[in-house]
């Protein structure tokens, strides 16, 4: 019985790396060069993109500073001290779970003129990081960030 397991998650692992190697290739075409970045989520499929974002919440530190493109759907919020703030939100395969990666636009961008529509498809580049809100809780970022509308 140990081996069928240890042959059934070789095979899934093997899946899983070639899953991740060959990557969604159906991004938009952007400005910013692909060296200039550290990880380029836009590129992965959607259940890699949500575990590496469940792995940026999880391991901070591993990620801060780093340069990184993102591809879902903008969400504008309001804040407790009633100020807007920006999300882009990555479904799972299946649309049923969801992570938010909140971003800070760099001062060129007016909100709502140089925005997507909400709900559109967005592609975000931007720096990493993260800190402690109000109420205590860890909240992840990109800062600095250019936006782009995904063409449908």
């Amino acid at each position: 019985m140990k081996k069928i397991i240890s042959i059934f998650l070789a095979v899934l692992l093997t899946a899983a790396l070639v899953s991740c190697s060959a990557g969604n290739t159906d991004t938009a075409e952007t400005t910013a060069p692909q060296s200039a970045l550290d990880l380029d989520l836009s590129r992965l499929s959607s259940t890699m993109v949500y575990s590496e974002v469940y792995n940026m919440v999880t391991s901070p530190d591993s990620y801060k500073g780093e340069k990184i493109r993102i591809k879902g759907t903008f969400v504008v919020g309001t804040d407790y001290d009633g100020s807007d703030y920006y999300a882009c939100v990555i479904q799972d395969a299946t649309a049923c779970c969801q992570q938010g990666m909140m971003f800070k636009v760099k001062d060129t961008y007016t909100y709502p003129d140089d925005f997507p529509a909400v709900d559109g498809e967005i592609l975000v580049t931007g720096v990493f990081d993260y800190f402690v809100d109000e109420n205590n809780f860890q909240v992840i970022c990109l800062n600095d960030c250019d936006i782009e509308t995904v063409n449908a």
